[in-house]
């Protein structure tokens, strides 16, 4: 498996597991009636999608031998076409220094194909490049009609990667971005007369900028970002990656068993419901799911799950146009309506949420046409996207009005005392929490509060896991205390319908006796907690979690926690004693 390339033909001499999309490739190839538009998050696979089309317009069929597109029977011609082939993000963001660099590029494809150009003075050059490249390959013969000239004259494919690439980078500095407006309004305009030459066009990037002006030019632009048909042509389907990845899956779940990531018991379903777990959830068209190819192959590779997306590079387009505290709760917890894609109409008041879908932090989770407009509703796609939210929301200065510091300084102190099995403490300091945030809790549920606790448990590292597989069910949360200390933690939630206002923030609650100086729990709120707490601790043995650890050699703890309306809260801390367990 390879990583840190975008090479088909390095994919080919190495003979690296290659993931075949060239059925979706000759779709859009043989029905190309103007340029695509491709939007998916950084790291996804577009580069290498680009460098496959590449290979297929060269006529390189020999690379494509157990391809769908190789087969005799796909009917692709292979013959050979010239390629113009782009990478914004190998360009610098400063206007002046990309302008030249784009003439150089200009220049260099003219003396690469010996074509007798002046030296480009423009960005429009590319028309005379384009022109230049298509009259060359056109092969026109004398005796030839009118319309056999047009189609031999309609040749060159046109790939652009990453084309926004400089305007992310110039987010916050809009005259910069003015500058860099009207260069690539100029050039994509030229590219619209280059249509009766241009066999194949294909631009991508992470976001879709409309009014910026840089497809004004390019009005017949196809957008197949949430085409359904091409939804899984970037990333890998759940039977893509059984098919292809078989024996790296094998080979991760064995080190993954000796290095006691995983346990030793653990099946090659385990690890594929892990794996889905953490990477898979993604889908532009609310159906078709597809995981984060980086990831899985990165997972594959290093035989361990962790945020590899995120530490890749974060993604800066929507923490630096919002980096607010209810959007990062938001993201993790709740859901967003959104009915109109695709397109950002402006940066200084772009929309957070559109943002945040196609820089990979949310996805569409259902598609609603119950209503005149089609509504998209997005959430937070996988695991690994919790992790990197959270990364992110500890670190938050001042996240909430009155709020100083970080979540990270503030609320350390909880996992030392969820470390010390300090019910009181944890209870105390958790409800101190839920009274900072409280209006930013528009709809709770008890998933919101797994997450919560989830987030304070990792302010120090990363030792919690969030709906861990075990047993006969899904833990809420299994944290590793030490190395050879596990804790089982389930949650229960008590809803409400006393309004927010009313509700009084406990300052501590513990086992219902109140400490010095603070007001008991009135007897009914104790009673659903303590309700709550067996109901917890019930699912625990009930739903057998702690079962799979029996032989393991670990210390496991249990956790119960039980939370009524939005600041009441208890916790009780179980060691489990194995040998009463048994006689059970």
């Amino acid at each position: 498996m390879l990583v840190d390339t975008a090479e088909y033909l390095e994919f080919f001499d190495r003979k690296a597991v290659v993931v075949d999309k060239t059925g979706l490739i000759l779709e859009l190839i043989n029905e190309a009636s103007g340029p695509y538009f491709l939007a998916r998050p950084r790291r996804f696979g577009k580069t290498l999608l680009l460098d496959t089309i590449q290979n297929i317009a060269e006529g390189s069929r020999e690379l494509f031998g157990d391809t769908i597109i190789g087969n005799d029977e796909s009917g692709y011609a292979w013959k050979p076409h010239p390629v113009i082939r782009l990478s914004f993000d190998n360009f610098d963001s400063d206007p002046v220094l990309l302008r030249r660099q784009l003439l150089d590029m200009l220049d260099g494809i003219a003396q690469n194909h010996q074509l007798s150009l002046k030296p480009a003075a423009s960005v429009t050059d590319i028309y005379a490049v384009v022109a230049g490249l298509s009259n060359k390959h056109a092969d026109i013969q004398p005796s030839d009609s009118v319309l056999d000239r047009k189609r031999k004259a309609k040749n060159v494919f046109l790939l652009i990667d990453e084309y926004d690439y400089q305007i992310i980078g110039g987010i916050g500095d809009h005259g910069i971005t003015e500058e860099l407006r009207m260069m690539l309004h100029n050039f994509y305009g030229a590219i619209k007369g280059c249509a009766p030459m241009l066999r194949f066009t294909l631009i991508t990037g992470i976001t879709k900028f409309q009014p910026f002006s840089f497809f004004s030019g390019l009005n017949n632009i196809t957008d197949i970002s949430l085409e359904p048909r091409f939804s899984a042509i970037c990333g890998f389907t759940e039977d893509e990656i059984t098919a292809n990845f078989s024996g790296n899956i094998r080979f991760a779940l064995s080190n993954m068993r000796k290095s006691g990531h995983m346990k030793s018991n653990s099946t090659e379903i385990d690890f594929l419901n892990r794996l889905k777990h953490w990477y898979d959830g993604y889908t532009w068209d609310g159906e078709t799911k597809v995981y984060n190819p980086y990831s899985v192959v990165c997972c594959l590779k290093r035989s361990r799950f962790n945020n590899y997306w995120y530490e890749s590079g974060t993604s800066l387009i929507a923490y630096k146009l919002s980096p607010l505290a209810e959007t990062y709760l938001k993201i993790v917890f709740g859901e967003f309506t959104q009915n109109k894609f695709s397109v950002i109409s402006d940066l200084k008041s772009a929309d957070t949420e559109l943002l945040l879908f196609q820089s990979g932090y949310l996805t569409i989770s259902k598609i609603d046409l119950t209503n005149e407009n089609t509504n998209y509703i997005l959430k937070c796609p996988n695991n690994e996207i919790v992790y990197a939210i959270i990364h992110d929301f500890v670190r938050l200065e001042s996240p909430f009005p009155g709020f100083t510091g970080t979540i990270n300084e503030k609320y350390a102190s909880f996992v030392d005392a969820f470390d010390s099995s300090d019910s009181t403490e944890c209870a105390r300091i958790f409800s101190s929490f839920l009274g900072e945030i409280v209006l930013y809790l528009k709809h709770p549920d008890e998933f919101l509060f797994q997450s919560l606790i989830y987030l304070l448990l990792n302010v120090k590292s990363k030792r919690a896991e969030l709906e861990m597989h075990v047993g006969e069910g899904r833990a809420d949360i299994i944290y590793s205390l030490t190395d050879k200390c596990k804790v089982i933690i389930e949650i229960k939630y008590h809803k409400t319908k006393l309004p927010v206002q009313t509700l009084r923030t406990v300052e501590s609650v513990m086992d219902g006796i109140p400490l010095p100086g603070f007001p008991a729990l009135p007897e009914n709120i104790l009673k659903i907690l303590e309700d709550y707490i067996a109901l917890a601790s019930g699912q625990i043995l009930k739903k057998k979690y702690l079962v799979p650890y029996y032989e393991s050699g670990l210390e496991i703890r249990a956790c119960a926690i039980a939370i009524h309306g939005l600041t009441d809260v208890m916790f009780r801390f179980f060691p489990v004693d194995w040998k009463a367990m048994s006689t059970t």
